[in-house]
Formats: C-alpha cells, sequence, structure tokens
C-alpha cells in the first residue's frame, strides 16, 4: 500500500513537471505574440494619439475662431437685428401658448390655474432675457431711467393682477385671474422694452 502511494505520488508529480515544462513554450510564445501584438498596439496608439492631437489642435483653433467670430458679430448686430430677433421670439411664444396652453383643452380649475401659471411663466422668463440683454447693451444713464421705469411698472402689474383677482374673489377663479393679469401685463412689458429700447 505504502509503495502503491508512492508511486502514485512519483507519476503525478512527473506529469506536473512535464506539464510545466510544455506549457512554458506555449506561453512563452504567446508572450512574445503579445509582445509583438502590444508593440504593434503602442505604434498605431501612437500614431492615433499624434492624430489625435493634431484633431484636438484643429478643433480648439476651429473654436477659438468661431468665438471671435461671434463676438465679432454681436459687437457688429446692431439694435434693429436685436429687435427683430426678441419680436420673432415673443411671436413664438405667444404661437406656442395658442397651440399648447389655451383654455379650449381644460376641464378642471385645476387646468386652469395651470394653464395660466404656465403662460405666465414663459412671458416672465422672457422678460427677464430682455431686461438681461438690455443690462448689457444699454448706456448707465438709460438703464438707471429703466430700473425706475421697471420698479414703477411691477408695482402696476401686482395692482393690476390683484383688481383681476378680486373680480372672483372667493371663487376657484381667483387664482386663475390674477396668473392671466400677470401673464398679460409681462407680455405687453416684453414687447414695450423691445420697441423702445431695441431700436
Amino acid at each position: 500500500m505504502k509503495k502503491l502511494i508512492i508511486i502514485v505520488m512519483i507519476i503525478s508529480s512527473t506529469l506536473s513537471i512535464v506539464g510545466c515544462s510544455l506549457s512554458k513554450p506555449i506561453n512563452q510564445e504567446s508572450d512574445s505574440g503579445s509582445t509583438v501584438e502590444a508593440k504593434q498596439e503602442d505604434s498605431l496608439g501612437s500614431t492615433q494619439d499624434t492624430s489625435d492631437k493634431e484633431n484636438n489642435n484643429n478643433e480648439s483653433k476651429e473654436s477659438k475662431t468661431k468665438d471671435a467670430n461671434q463676438k465679432t458679430n454681436d459687437t457688429t448686430t446692431n439694435k434693429t437685428d436685436k429687435k427683430d430677433y426678441y419680436t420673432q421670439k415673443l411671436n413664438d411664444i405667444q404661437t406656442k401658448i395658442d397651440k399648447d396652453y389655451n383654455f379650449n383643452d381644460t376641464i378642471t380649475t385645476k387646468d386652469m390655474r395651470n394653464s395660466s401659471g404656465a403662460q405666465y411663466k414663459f412671458w416672465d422668463d422672457a422678460l427677464n432675457e430682455i431686461y438681461k440683454e438690455l443690462q448689457k447693451t444699454l448706456p448707465s444713464s438709460d438703464m438707471e431711467k429703466l430700473k425706475k421705469e421697471e420698479l414703477a411698472w411691477i408695482s402696476q402689474k401686482e395692482s393690476d393682477a390683484k383688481n383681476a383677482a378680486d373680480e372672483a374673489k372667493g371663487g376657484t377663479l381667483e387664482p386663475v385671474n390674477h396668473s392671466l393679469s400677470l401673464a398679460d401685463s409681462t407680455k405687453k412689458r416684453c414687447y414695450e422694452l423691445v420697441n423702445n429700447y431695441m431700436q
């Protein structure tokens, strides 16, 4: 029994030694193959890296050129172009409201509130954008005048909205009337700013 165990151990160790010696040349071949592949990948990679860097440099130059052209266009764009741009933008807002936020599709008071609130948000966002544009382009004396005008307009807008809401005081349409009044006042103000200050 001991002899059998010793023989099995000798055979298994011999097989493992033979197996290791056979696997080394195969691994060496695959290692050398992978080394060649790695070298090829390195040379391709470095070629790609170089072309990528060149592409990035070209894109960067193009981007800088576009930025410079845009700045030139911005400074040479006259007020009439901006006036036309913002007038069209406001007209587009009205078209969107007429299509998607009218009261033809509203069923509940909640729908009416959502619709009137959305209308006001569209006009308020547009007004803020126009005001920021005017801050960039107007002379400081005109901007001071506009700020005073704007404060008076805000007070009037809030007063008009309160009066509109009071017409349905305590009713379900009170908040709808309030939002619609704000939207209407703000829409009118957007057009006033574009027409009076972007000439």
